[in-house]
Parts: C-alpha cells; sequence; structure tokens
C-alpha cells in the first residue's frame, strides 16, 4: 500500500513539473511598459467613440441541468475584448448571468457530474475580462433555493462579492452618456418600489444628458418575438410609458431575458399584443444575442459591441467559436441620433443604498477614488411591500398573488388587479418555497431581504424596535367576513428564513369585513433584538364567504410624508442634513477615502431618520477611480495621488489552486480531459499533496481604470510581498493586479494622478 501511495506522490510531481512548464503567460506586459502605438495611433487618444460590449443569459450552470445550446468559447471571447476587438472602455452583463444555484458562482459545490471549470462563472467568464465588468442582476440571478434555502438571497450578495459592484442598483457617467442599472430584486415583471424612487431622482437631476437604461427585462410590446407572454415584458409599463414621456434624454433601453436578438427604434410600442403605447419621442429598444440559445435562434459565442458617438448609436456581432475572434456581420444596427457624448465630460460611478430610520446595511471598499461625493436625499412614504395594489400576476411556479405564499389551494384568485379570496382559507407572507420543494425555482425573489443588505424580495428588513404600519382594504360577498392577521419577523441567529424570532408574534387586525369595501388600519412593533431580519406574516380569511382585496400596504409608522432630521453614520463619521427633505431635494457632502470604511475594509451605512422615517443615500466616486475586484480594502493614507491601501480580507471564493491547473496550457489544449484530471489530482491523498505544494497560492487583486482616457496611463501599484503588476493588454486596455491578501493584510501602494 505504501508503494501505491509513494508512486501517486511521484506521479503528482512529475505532473506538477510538466504542467508547470507551459503556465500561460496571458500577454501581460512587464511593469511600467510604456503606452505605445497600435497600427501607427495612439490607443488612447481615439476618443471619438464610447465603446462596450455586452453578454447575455449566460446560464453558468444550466449545461448540466438543461439541455440547451451554450456558449463554449466565452473565455476566449473575453480575452478577445482586450486583445482582438476595438479599444472597449467597459463590458456588461444584462442578467441571467448564472442559473440560481450559489455553486455556479465559483464552483463551490457542484456536483460531481458537472464540469468545474464551464459551470463556474469566475473561473470560466469573470476572471478572463480584464476590464470594467459590470452585471445586471437577471430574475435567475436572485434566490438559490437549491443550496442555500434559508437564506435564498444570498445568491446575489455571492455575486457581487465576486464583481466589483456594491449594490445591485448603480448608475455610471460614461463620456457624457448616463447608464442606469435597473436589475430585478423580485419578481421578473414587475419592479421594485426602491427602483422606481431612484430612477426618478436620477432622470431628474440628469435631464439634460443622453441615458441608456440597462434592464434584464424589456418593454412589452418592443420585440417582435414572445410579446404575447406578459413573463416577457414590464407589466408595470403606465410607469415607464410615463417616464419615457416625460423624459426625452432617455435614448435607448438594453435588455436580455428573451434570448432572441432584437432591434426597434420608435416613438410607439408595436401593438402587436398590446394597445399602442405612445412614448413621446423614439428610443431605440436593442436585446443583443444570448449565451444560452433555447430557441435556435442563433450562434451562442457571439456578443454585440456598441459604439455611441456624437450623432450616432451602432451594433455590431464579435465571434469566437474556438478558431479565433473576429468581427462578422450579424445584427450590424446604426441609428442616426444626437447624443450628448463628449469624452471631456467628467466620468463617475454611483450607487444608492435605502435606509430606513435605525436601519443599517453593509458593503465592501471596492473602488478607489480621491474625489467622492455624498448625498442625503428626500423620498416620499415608501411602500415595503413589492406590489401593494396586487397589480402583477405572479410567476409560472408560484403562488396566484405576488408577495403571498400557500395560495395555490385553488381558493385564492388574482382579480387583475388585487385579489378573490374563497373563505375559509390562510395564506402568508411573504412567498417561499417549503423546505421540501422539488422542482427548480429561480422566477419570483421570494423571500425576504439578506442581512443588513440591499432591498430585495417582496417584503422590507424588520428594523429592531421599529413600528410598521400595514393598511389592508377589502369587503366580503356577506357581512360576516371574519378575518385576522399576525406578524412577527425571522431570527437572524438562526440564519434560517423559515424561523420565527422569539416573542415576535402579534396579531394586527381581528376584524369583520362587510359587502362594502372598507380600510382597516393596524401597526406592528419589532422587537428590539438584533437578530430581527425581516417581517413575515399570517392572513386568516375565516368565514365560509368570498373576499376581494384590493390593496395590502406596508409603510413605517412616521410623523410626517417628509424625510426629515436625516442624520447618517457612515463607518463612524456623521453626516447630517437637519429640517424637511422634500421628496429628490438633497444635501451634498464631500467624503475622505480615508474615512469611508473601517478598518476591515467594511462601508457602514446607518440612518436615523425623524418624518416618513426613510431616506435614500447616494455615494459618488468621480474620476479618476479604479474598480476593484477580489478583495475589499481600506485607504490609509492619501498624497499627491498615491494612495496607501491595507487590503483586508479575500472576498472572492475561487479556489486559486484550481485556477493554477486552469491556466496551464496544457488545459486550453485539452480543457475536458484537464479538468478531470485536475479533480482527480486535488482530491484524496493527492490532493492533501498538491494542496500543500501550493498552499501559497493565492487569488489574485485586480484594478481596473474606469475608463480609456489618458488620464489613466501612468496608473501604477506596488505591493509589500513584490506582487504587483501593471497589466497591458494587445488592445492598450491598462489593468493592476497582485496577491489577495491570506491570513494577514496585505499593504499596497496605487498611483492614481488626478491629470
Amino acid at each position: 500500500m505504501k508503494y501505491k501511495i509513494f508512486g501517486l506522490f511521484v506521479f503528482s510531481i512529475l505532473i506538477l513539473i510538466i504542467f508547470s512548464t507551459g503556465i500561460i503567460n496571458f500577454r501581460i506586459s512587464a511593469k511600467n511598459h510604456l503606452i505605445g502605438e497600435k497600427n501607427g495611433i495612439n490607443t488612447f487618444e481615439l476618443a471619438n467613440q464610447l465603446s462596450f460590449a455586452v453578454f447575455s443569459d449566460t446560464h453558468i450552470g444550466a449545461r448540466y441541468q438543461f439541455k440547451y445550446k451554450m456558449a463554449d468559447h466565452l473565455d476566449d471571447i473575453c480575452q478577445d475584448l482586450t486583445d482582438n476587438t476595438n479599444l472597449l472602455d467597459f463590458a456588461i452583463h444584462l442578467g441571467d448571468i448564472i442559473n440560481h444555484n450559489t455553486g455556479h458562482v465559483n464552483g463551490i459545490g457542484l456536483p460531481w457530474y458537472a464540469n468545474h471549470y464551464l459551470n463556474n462563472l469566475k473561473a470560466y467568464l469573470i476572471s478572463h475580462i480584464n476590464l470594467p465588468f459590470h452585471c445586471v442582476i437577471g430574475n435567475h440571478d436572485i434566490n438559490d433555493y437549491e443550496m442555500n434555502r434559508d437564506d435564498p438571497h444570498n445568491l446575489t450578495k455571492s455575486l457581487i462579492d465576486e464583481l466589483s459592484m456594491n449594490t445591485p442598483v448603480y448608475a455610471m457617467m460614461r463620456d457624457g452618456i448616463l447608464f442606469l442599472v435597473v436589475p430585478e430584486l423580485g419578481y421578473i415583471t414587475w419592479t421594485h418600489p426602491v427602483e422606481y424612487e431612484w430612477i426618478e431622482y436620477m432622470t431628474k437631476l440628469y435631464s439634460d444628458f443622453t441615458t441608456v437604461i440597462l434592464c434584464h427585462q424589456a418593454i412589452e410590446d418592443t420585440t417582435e418575438d414572445y410579446s404575447h407572454i406578459p413573463y416577457r415584458g414590464k407589466q408595470d409599463i403606465d410607469y415607464w410609458v410615463n417616464l419615457f414621456n416625460e423624459n426625452p434624454q432617455i435614448k435607448m433601453w438594453i435588455n436580455g431575458h428573451n434570448h432572441y436578438a432584437d432591434w426597434y427604434v420608435s416613438n410607439k410600442s408595436n401593438g402587436i399584443t398590446y394597445p399602442i403605447e405612445d412614448f413621446g419621442h423614439e428610443i431605440a429598444f436593442s436585446a443583443p444575442f444570448a449565451q444560452m440559445d433555447i430557441h435556435d435562434a442563433s450562434e451562442e459565442d457571439w456578443i454585440v459591441i456598441y459604439n455611441i458617438t456624437s450623432d450616432k448609436i451602432t451594433s455590431a456581432t464579435w465571434e469566437n467559436n474556438g478558431k479565433g475572434g473576429r468581427c462578422i456581420s450579424e445584427y450590424n444596427n446604426s441609428w442616426n441620433i444626437e447624443t450628448t457624448y463628449n469624452p471631456e465630460f467628467k466620468d463617475w460611478y454611483s450607487f444608492p443604498i435605502f435606509l430606513q430610520d435605525n436601519e443599517t446595511q453593509l458593503t465592501d471598499m471596492k473602488i478607489l477614488s480621491s474625489n467622492i461625493s455624498l448625498q442625503l436625499i428626500g423620498t416620499k412614504p415608501m411602500e415595503l411591500f413589492y406590489d401593494e395594489k396586487m397589480e402583477s400576476v405572479s410567476g409560472k411556479y408560484t403562488g396566484n398573488i405576488l408577495g403571498f405564499g400557500n395560495d395555490k389551494s385553488g381558493n385564492i384568485e388574482w382579480n387583475d388587479p388585487g385579489m378573490h379570496v374563497y373563505g375559509p382559507t390562510t395564506i402568508n407572507f411573504p412567498e417561499k418555497y417549503p423546505t421540501d420543494y422539488q422542482y427548480l425555482t429561480h422566477e419570483d425573489g421570494r423571500s425576504g431581504p439578506s442581512y443588513q443588505s440591499f432591498p430585495m424580495g417582496t417584503i422590507c428588513t424588520a428594523v429592531p424596535g421599529q413600528t410598521y404600519n400595514f393598511t389592508i382594504t377589502a369587503k366580503s360577498n356577506t357581512s360576516k367576513g371574519k378575518f385576522n392577521m399576525s406578524v412577527n419577523c425571522t431570527d437572524w441567529g438562526t440564519k434560517s428564513q423559515y424561523s420565527v424570532l422569539k416573542n415576535s408574534e402579534s396579531q394586527i387586525f381581528s376584524h369583520t369585513f362587510g359587502p362594502n369595501f372598507e380600510t382597516i388600519y393596524g401597526s406592528y412593533k419589532v422587537p428590539d433584538d438584533d437578530n430581527a431580519w425581516f417581517l413575515q406574516g399570517k392572513l386568516e380569511f375565516l368565514d365560509p364567504t368570498e373576499y376581494d382585496v384590493t390593496l395590502f400596504s406596508v409603510k413605517r409608522l412616521r410623523d410626517s410624508d417628509t424625510t426629515e432630521n436625516f442624520h447618517l453614520c457612515l463607518s463612524g463619521t456623521w453626516y447630517n442634513s437637519s429640517g424637511q427633505l422634500a421628496e429628490d431635494e438633497m444635501t451634498n457632502f464631500s467624503t475622505d477615502p480615508k474615512i469611508l470604511s473601517d478598518n476591515d475594509g467594511i462601508i457602514n451605512f446607518t440612518a436615523f431618520i425623524d418624518g416618513n422615517r426613510y431616506g435614500m443615500v447616494n455615494l459618488i466616486y468621480n474620476e479618476p477611480l479604479l474598480l476593484s475586484r477580489n478583495a475589499r480594502f481600506r485607504v490609509n493614507n492619501y498624497s499627491h495621488g498615491i494612495f496607501n491601501l491595507s487590503l483586508t480580507k479575500t472576498i472572492t471564493r475561487n479556489s486559486p489552486v484550481e485556477r493554477f491547473f486552469w491556466n496551464l496550457k496544457i488545459f486550453k489544449k485539452y480543457p475536458l480531459l484537464t479538468e478531470l484530471f485536475t479533480r482527480f489530482l486535488l482530491s484524496g491523498f493527492t490532493g492533501r499533496i498538491m494542496k500543500s505544494l501550493l498552499a501559497q497560492k493565492t487569488a489574485v487583486f485586480k484594478m481596473f481604470p474606469f475608463s480609456t482616457k489618458t488620464i489613466y496611463k501612468n496608473i501604477d501599484i506596488n505591493a509589500m510581498d513584490n506582487s504587483g503588476i501593471k497589466n497591458i493588454s494587445n488592445n492598450e486596455n491598462i489593468w493592476l493586479s497582485c496577491n489577495c491578501p491570506k491570513s494577514k493584510n496585505l499593504f499596497v501602494e496605487v498611483t492614481l494622478p488626478n491629470k
């Protein structure tokens, strides 16, 4: 037996030596390489267009779950973006990035029979994109009831950990073009209330700038395919039509979801399924190719590149089928339209945080800038239930009424809008899949938000010690329609959404409805317990009669309809706005990057708000700025364009040991065989040996310039362990890299000149 073990050991060492001689260079240029010329032209001076690449519906992980055709060369395409295409400012993914399973994000927990490279988003796609990469959260990215039923929205948090983003909702100003990212935060056909508030604020504030909306879902009747299916278009169409009419600067809507390529330019909807809607001005509605083909509609290894100039928006197609990347004659669209494109305009990146009074939300420090602005913004009284008028039909695997569970008994019908109830029956909120639910479920954002995180799902965070108002409008068909409702909250101490916090149960309503509509009001106070997670409750329709419900609303107990005395404690520093802040009114502050996070590199937002007990924070990083991946950091010092950083924690969960093998030339030549052999090599006795030999391998911390402007050509990095590299691609995109921290902080010096 000992000879077999020794043989395996020797064999493993030989394989390691053989593999180690073939490590791929990845076309990294030497440190301090000068910015040169490409084809005789300095690529940093090609400032006549804004260019970006778009992925959509990759559904990483679906190849072992379904039989659809999948893109086989996403890693090659990603490499092309910095080596072979025209010079790109950024890339974006329009959603359905993975397939409702946390294992698809970073490979942890994938079944043995699944390819651990092709079904691993970080390994197969993200790690090969060496320019700013932004993502829109799609309906397959919202929650995970396969691996993480107890905290299903942790799927989105896992995605955020592998990307440069802090929250699912964010905005970018690039060369005078405003991009608004509108993700799915609940069910696919309806928009979360916080997104309405943010979109209206941003479009009012930047009404003079050409605006592009990036969304997973389409606007109904702006595509020729699937228009007749409500699941394939926004059902809150009245909101969007009104927004378009009031904002002529909105020139483009780019979406995924439908797995068809579409291009539609008009000032009206096409009327294929619904009455024609007037948008007030021409808008280009564009749906690029999906990288999972469910209709035999196109090749899977195609992506779209968009270019925006001052007088035109165009699209083109890039293909890489494993035989080299090239531009092909597909999806070549051009629209002559005046835009506000101006490469001299200052760029910025921003994200909002929506906060109740006394609420805390946390995010990681990932973005570096010396010029950071903070806005405290007034809101209207915020609706905390996803669709209070019950205007949206629920999903195909879900209950009949969005936001409620246990309603598929045949006793609940959707009234379009509202619900019709055949008593006696009981329903719950929020909707959750049972713990023994066996289907692949992903469609509707069930559950409440993750702990101390961005609003998601169909109900709100339960802030300890705070009071919530419930409003219900209903009637019964007889004079005896007994109705009870009780509320409690989940217990974060159990880390399970199926829990009930001790001593949190309270009856809110005990009422008898008659034949006329009545509106009743009740309140619920959350226990003063830090483990309070999100609100949940039970509605009991007790009598054998029929009920109609037209309103189910949840708001904070308030003294007025206005945000008042907004005080924000941001990682220990106070920002105060006394008095009233009307809706969309703001107070501006400048903040120092040295005090933006705590010592661990965590940004802590804690709000204290009077009046309507709700407000919005907008954090704006102005150019020059760098977007980072894989680790969080704190800023120790900044002077004359040089930042002293501490990388405090590695936040990517992708295996650096597996990455070592995936970076070998032999893996590129024989990927399937090498992937299988690598897993065998890393298992059991040989695995312990290999992991010991490669114990010093770390994940790679990367920082990306926000654009290709000349202000970034002199950026640089030095790391305490001498791992810092300034990388320059064939296209002359630049990024910085070094080791991620292990058990201790890693000190890094980053040069980011202001001019």
